[in-house]
């Protein structure tokens, strides 16, 4: 029966007030006692008439109903009643109080109203028994049990529910509930934001794994559709010549059936005399415009074609002599004597015109036409200029859309080496002009209106930015002559296959070493009599390893027709395994074979 032990008893007033309402006896506390229901009722203030009225913010207390009389207690030890020493003094009698929001009524309860507990001058203490103290902070048998507020008598605001922490307003409230305090549990936690180091981790993450999968998507279209960029070595056949039967796209054999490209019939007699290299004229320099007049005559604009519909490289030309012949790039021609270039002069006039010769490891190139009447330039020395001095260099940047376009600059730099450009021996002009594609195989002009050099934007797109190179055509005048005498260099060497440059990726993904892939091996090629198969990589040179096709052209170029060589393959065998070979060829003459 401990419930009905803890009940309180409420005052008579509450069910019939009247005038003879009854107050506890000095030093009590508002709640009746056990063993005190005889005791001796004093007179107290018969209240006002009408209930107070609750504070602002108070919801209004209903009236509690009248419990029914408890049965007698038992009698309760003489230890349970409070000893003098412990006694509390009573709170004078209550002169009609009136609490106020948040503030203390005098006779009762800190913040509280009618028939709320007395104030004993003590301040809060918790809802836990003191020891010794049989008042409302520490009740005997029949008060209410602990951690719990004394129930409110008549006209007491609601008490909260056990466990609740809502501060007694007032200035002897308990300190305010921490921030996220919920009378209906802890309230949820906040998501603690990522940290601005892990968000760059994650989208760093993100962004390489996107680019992951992009380039292996690339990867597999390039190698279903292309199975790679071909190239001859030094050879550069057509590309269904290069690759391998199996791997030809679908439509290969539609693309074989197709009509070889019909070149025009060009006379191409062979020019003995050469280019005429000029000394720089006496006197004061021409100014930018004078000196573009004159040579804007002999540049040509040049767009090539392998099909003879759509155009697959555009690029400038110098014209050499009157009878058609011209002077580019070996790689605006693609390195082929196969291709139909269509010619623009200054004045809007076109021309058809074909490859008489190539050289792919100078980067040059000789094209002629039929007509004539053309304006030759007038060639410089290279050797005659000076650091510092005005050049100019005319092209087609873009294509013929921005033909005979002028960009100035300086001469930065002489006799330059360039890396693999010159394996060769052959060195450069830098300069700071603008040599944009399109403009190669153009005019580099000093301010006398002489052709010094010829532009390549070959170099600048591999690595040197900013800065310009033209090769000096003083000493490019040996092949230049050969190439409009025969059509190529002697003393050239050739190996007689074809093939293409096995990339970082594929070597990668393929577990072999990066270098030139054989596709076909000619009849009289150097490697015919020897154990070298279609599919071998060449990866080196008499022990000096090679990657690419370039490599191994400008490696070639310190040997001659006749010399022997020890050419290192991979392959891949019929386990599956790769293993190394050594082969030892002789070289042939190149007589034009690799610009087919």
């Amino acid at each position: 029966m401990q419930e009905e032990r803890n009940e309180q008893t409420v005052p008579q007033e509450a069910a019939a007030p009247g005038p003879e309402a009854q107050t506890p006896p000095p030093g009590g506390d508002g709640f009746t006692q056990p063993g005190e229901e005889h005791a001796q009722p004093v007179e107290a203030p018969v209240p006002d008439s009408q209930d107070p009225v609750p504070t602002e913010g108070e919801p209004e207390t209903p009236e509690a109903p009248v419990p029914a009389a408890p049965e007698e207690a038992p009698p309760v030890q003489q230890a349970a009643a409070p000893s003098p020493a412990q006694e509390i003094p009573s709170a004078p009698p209550a002169q009609g109080p009136q609490p106020g929001p948040g503030g203390e009524a005098p006779g009762g309860w800190p913040g509280g109203s009618w028939g709320t507990p007395a104030w004993n001058g003590q301040p809060p203490q918790p809802w836990g028994p003191q020891p010794g103290t049989p008042s409302a902070w520490n009740p005997a048998w029949g008060a209410p049990p602990p951690q719990q507020p004394p129930a409110a008598s008549w006209g007491a605001p609601p008490q909260n529910p056990a466990g609740w922490t809502v501060p007694a307003p007032g200035p002897y409230g308990v300190p305010a509930p921490a921030p996220g305090w919920s009378p209906y549990g802890p309230a949820p936690r906040a998501r603690k934001p990522l940290s601005r180091g892990l968000k760059v981790f994650l989208w760093i993450a993100s962004a390489l794994a996107a680019g992951a999968i992009l380039g292996f998507a690339c990867f597999a279209v390039y190698a279903g559709v292309a199975g790679g960029t071909q190239a001859t070595l030094p050879e550069t056949p057509s590309l269904e010549e290069q690759l391998p039967q199996e791997q030809l796209p679908s439509d290969s054999e539609e693309e074989q059936a197709q009509p070889e490209l019909e070149l025009p019939d060009v006379e191409m007699t062979p020019n003995t005399d050469g280019i005429a290299i000029q000394e720089k004229p006496a006197g004061d320099p021409l100014d930018a415009q004078q000196a573009y007049d004159k040579v804007v005559q002999s540049t040509v604009s040049l767009e090539v074609s392998q099909d003879g519909e759509t155009t697959a490289s555009t690029g400038t030309g110098i014209i050499a002599t009157s009878d058609g012949y011209m002077i580019t790039n070996a790689h605006v021609v693609l390195n082929s004597k196969n291709v139909l270039v269509t010619v623009t002069t200054y004045d809007g006039q076109t021309y058809d015109a074909v490859v008489v010769g190539v050289d792919r490891s100078t980067d040059l190139a000789v094209i002629k036409t039929n007509d004539y009447g053309f304006t030759p330039a007038e060639f410089g020395d290279a050797a005659e200029l000076s650091i510092g001095e005005w050049v100019l260099a005319i092209g087609n940047p873009g294509g013929s859309r921005f033909a005979g376009s002028v960009t100035r600059g300086i001469v930065s730099g002489l006799d330059r080496a360039v890396e693999r450009y010159s394996e060769n021996g052959m060195t450069y002009i830098q300069t700071d002009a603008a040599i944009n594609p399109g403009n190669s195989g153009g005019p580099l002009v000093n301010m006398y209106g002489q052709v010094v050099g010829i532009n390549s934007s070959k170099i600048i797109t591999e690595g040197y930015e900013g800065m310009g190179f033209a090769i000096p055509v003083s000493r490019a005048k040996e092949i230049l002559d050969q190439l409009l005498a025969g059509g190529y260099v002697q003393g050239r060497v050739r190996l007689g296959i074809s093939g293409y440059d096995v990339s970082e990726m594929e070597a990668m993904l393929n577990g072999t070493p990066r270098g030139f892939l054989i596709a076909s091996i000619d009849e009289d090629s150097a490697f015919a009599d020897t154990q070298a198969q279609e599919g071998d990589i060449i990866t080196a040179l008499d022990g000096e390893s090679v990657q690419d096709l370039t490599e191994i052209s400008n490696l070639l170029l310190r040997y001659s027709p006749g010399d022997q060589v020890t050419v290192t393959l991979f392959r891949i065998n019929e386990a599956g395994l790769g293993e190394e070979l050594e082969v030892e060829i002789t070289l042939l003459e190149d007589k034009g074979e690799t610009q087919q």
